[in-house]
């Protein structure tokens, strides 16, 4: 079960567009990530550079998701807790969207799977439990697990969509 360290955490972030990873970076690992791609109709687990760089004295982590899927850059979501119940979730992920500077094809698979238009692609990458204040560090998510969490990414888009466009956020039952 989760606990409340997760709380000191940026929920938001934007990622600002660069040129490719940065040359101070320490390059980490592979790590499986969803990806919800904008030109197929299936979401499918993609392997993606981890690297690590200093923050204000602090190790972070970063994926390499600009190229090809964020050109842009991207916003992300940390989410540790189911959106419809408010419960804790067994891990905590971030959730990257497109950025939308520039229009972006509609994606087809968050069509086909949420019935509700989105555009640009979507990420959803797994953080470790051993995630700490001083270090935050990315896991593979695994196959089985990111078809679960496909219910919980429709969970937060609508979340997200309705936000955005002002309706009401419908209440657990």
């Amino acid at each position: 079960m989760q606990t409340d360290h997760w709380n000191a955490f940026p929920k938001f972030q934007e990622h600002y567009p660069r040129l490719g990873i940065p040359s101070d970076a320490l390059m980490l690992k592979p790590v499986e990530v969803m990806l919800l791609r904008h030109d197929s109709l299936v979401a499918d687990v993609w392997t993606v550079p981890c690297y690590a760089k200093l923050e204000n004295g602090v190790l972070v982590e970063e994926l390499d998701l600009e190229d090809p899927w964020f050109p842009d850059g991207a916003y992300s979501i940390l989410f540790s807790t189911d959106p419809t119940t408010c419960r804790p979730l067994a891990y905590t992920y971030r959730l990257f969207v497109d950025r939308n500077q520039t229009p972006r094809p509609m994606n087809m698979c968050a069509y086909e799977t949420f019935d509700q238009p989105w555009a640009g692609n979507i990420v959803l990458a797994k953080y470790s439990k051993a995630s700490s204040l001083e270090r935050l560090s990315f896991i593979n998510l695994p196959r089985h697990e990111s078809e679960l969490m496909l219910n919980m990414i429709a969970e937060w888009l609508t979340i997200i969509w309705r936000r955005v466009y002002g309706l009401p956020i419908l209440p657990y039952p």
